[in-house]
């Protein structure tokens, strides 16, 4: 993991991070009182860890197919995302398919917002509490996962999909990948 410390403009990154972490669960928990309504799923096994996405999407594009799933989790003071991207050259339809050297990653990120907002109004202050408060960054670029695609509408795309780190490289392998991703048009 890079040094936070070296990262550009902290602040930024972390108004990003929260900006982007908008309601985008349509669990009854989070949506109470709304109607749940299909976002897709996507879960694997990282390392010894299961983790589930709640909501997946595909978009094709020129021929490629990209897979996105999301997990959003807003605890008390901390936001926690995790997001699972497959890029998929050349698709095309039901099949086995490998992705490419870039494009393809896993990233986790945390934020005690609380403790940030504690700091508010003096940057320095501010971005010294938001660099000790993420929790957990973490990031995985998944060239050569290995992803089949079992089934494929103009609705939903699915399948599964395995990642091995390579060799001499320390990171957990992501085992049993499945996904069912609603496509965009």
């Amino acid at each position: 993991m890079a040094d936070v410390k070296h990262l550009p403009s902290l602040s930024l990154l972390v108004v990003v991070f929260l900006a982007s972490c908008g309601d985008s669960s349509g669990s009854a928990e989070k949506g109470k009182g709304r109607s749940k309504r299909d976002r897709g799923a996507a879960s694997m096994t990282l390392g010894e860890t299961q983790w589930q996405a709640d909501s997946a999407k595909a978009k094709l594009r020129n021929g490629n197919l990209t897979i996105s799933a999301r997990n959003l989790d807003m605890t008390g003071g901390q936001v926690k995302s995790q997001d699972l991207t497959l890029s998929v050259p050349d698709y095309n339809g039901p099949g086995d398919y490998t992705t490419g050297f870039s494009g393809s990653r896993f990233i986790g990120v945390g934020i005690d917002v609380d403790a940030a907002k504690a700091a508010s109004g003096d940057e320095r202050a501010t971005s010294e509490a938001v660099t000790d408060s993420l929790l957990g960054a973490s990031h995985l670029m998944l060239s050569k996962a290995k992803v089949t695609i079992v089934a494929a509408s103009d609705v939903e795309i699915s399948g599964t999909f395995s990642w091995q780190p390579p060799q001499g490289v320390v990171q957990p392998a992501i085992q049993g990948g499945t996904f069912r991703a609603l496509l965009a048009k």
